[in-house]
């Protein structure tokens, strides 16, 4: 499940920047607010994420 962002934004990302190009004209604006959507994205998901460090992540009370 996890994965399920780098299927949308990398596989699918140069579709959709493709497509603004297209819907707006030839511009690289658009394009770049994109590229900082997904940087804000992921530094969102980033802050919000579980700590990791110290725990046994092979324990299924850990790993979750």
């Amino acid at each position: 499940m996890k994965e399920v962002g780098s299927v949308l934004s990398g596989g699918l990302g140069p579709i959709i920047a493709a497509a603004v190009v297209v819907a707006t004209g030839p511009s690289w604006v658009p394009v770049a607010a994109i590229i900082m959507a997904y940087a804000a994205i992921s530094l969102v998901s980033g802050y919000f994420a579980p700590e990791a460090r110290g725990r046994d992540l092979n324990a299924e009370e850990d790993a979750c």
